[in-house]
């Protein structure tokens, strides 16, 4: 049957059409695809160890990203352009894990990360194996080294006979655990460091904060188990309400308690100018330290996404804690901070806190407060500036915010 010419105009028009509003909406070329990478935190981890992945991509037109994660082994949980990818069941090898983004308009092509995992040998222990979890070849053994020749705690252990030994043998399980995706064993191990010191309370909320992210149910029971040990614990002591208040005394403010601190220093000034005045400062101080401890633990709750995040905030925190907020210091106090930087890839973290553990011991052998510890202070604030301040190297590619998955 043929057509006539009328016929023939309107089907060549009707054919025609939808290619020439594809071409006038879209300028008439393809969508170019996303650029995208991907990296791991490291290349190899020990067996049982997990990798977290992170993705950069950009939008041409600043559109909001998705990004869809897979693994060739084990068990990997996107959070957007990060992911937690559990390696603990699989024999040593090399695996991979991929990656793609799009915005709805256009998709990048696919970005593959490899990861080994290795067989260890030589002599074991929590503090190497916590170092070798999340560190590449060659920093972990100078982590181990940082911890375990560090000599602020062989004197306040060895020598003082401080219960932070004991804090510091349950922090070191706690990163170890954390590190490995043992999340049960994690928090058991951080709640008998709380429960030896309460002052490390916030670093256990902030790891369940990390743990709501990723299993809200576990989190919740969690913190169930972790509030009937506390009960537990108490209970062979128990002399009605006078022994909660006995351990919680050690956290309520006293304006006669300030020692090697920066509250204590002002007070020193104007000591002059009478007692009450004194006891004003002291006030103030309390509530500017409060505050600002406050500010950044509520902003740690908000980015809780990483482990990495998590420890290094935590070791921030009580950087603060020790350097600014407390009106009363002791040096065993810093110790707090051996275990979250012996899992820190950053040397310079590392560094700062093995400075500060040493300058912390001078104290001893030179106690001329408030010079000393002024001094001390103004050293390592002087180093945690710059950090605070650097951003992440892998943020080269300038990717724009992007809305997780």
């Amino acid at each position: 049957m043929s057509l006539t010419p009328r016929a023939a105009r309107a089907a060549v028009l009707l054919t025609l059409l939808p290619a020439a509003v594809w071409s006038a909406t879209t300028g008439g070329q393809a969508a170019e695809p996303l650029a995208l990478a991907c990296s791991a935190d490291t290349p190899t981890v020990p067996l049982g160890g997990n990798v977290t992945l992170k993705a950069w991509a950009r939008s041409s037109s600043g559109r909001a990203l998705r990004y869809t994660w897979g693994a060739t082994a084990g068990r990997i949980e996107g959070r957007g352009a990060e992911a937690h990818w559990t390696l603990a069941e699989l024999r040593p090898g090399t695996f991979a894990a991929t990656v793609t983004a799009g915005d709805g308009e256009s998709t990048s092509s696919e970005c593959l990360v490899r990861v080994t995992v290795r067989r260890d040998a030589g002599p074991r222990g929590l503090s190497r194996e916590t170092g070798q979890s999340f560190l590449p070849p060659g920093q972990s053994e100078a982590a181990f080294m940082f911890f375990s020749w560090n000599p602020l705690l062989a004197w306040e252990v060895g020598g003082q006979a401080h219960t932070e030994g004991l804090v510091m043998v349950a922090m070191v399980g706690f990163v170890w655990a954390a590190m490995r995706g043992r999340e049960w064993l994690a928090a058991l191990a951080l709640a008998c460091a709380v429960y030896a010191k309460l002052v490390l309370l916030p670093l256990l909320c902030l790891y369940l904060c990390f743990v709501l992210r990723r299993r809200a149910a576990r989190a919740i029971a969690i913190a169930a188990v972790v509030a009937a040990l506390g009960v537990v614990l108490m209970l062979p002591f128990w002399q009605g309400a006078a022994t909660v208040r006995r351990p919680m005394g050690t956290l309520v403010a006293d304006s006669t308690l300030t020692a090697r601190s920066l509250t204590d220093f002002v007070v020193w000034l104007v000591r002059p100018l009478g007692e009450q005045v004194g006891r004003n400062v002291y006030w103030v101080a309390l509530a500017l330290g409060t505050v600002l401890l406050g500010w950044f633990g509520l902003r740690a709750a908000l980015r809780a996404r990483s482990l990495q995040q998590v420890l290094r905030d935590g070791l921030v925190f009580f950087l603060l804690y020790d350097l600014i907020a407390a009106p009363w210091f002791q040096s065993w106090y810093m110790l707090w901070l051996l275990p979250l930087a012996l899992a820190e890839e950053d040397e310079r973290w590392r560094t700062l806190v093995a400075v500060y553990s040493v300058l912390a011991l001078v104290q001893y052998g030179l106690p001329l407060d408030p010079v000393t510890y002024l001094v001390i202070n103004i050293v390592v604030l002087r180093m945690l500036y710059p950090l605070l301040r650097s951003s992440p190297a892998a943020e080269a590619l300038e990717a724009t915010p992007v809305a997780t998955a």
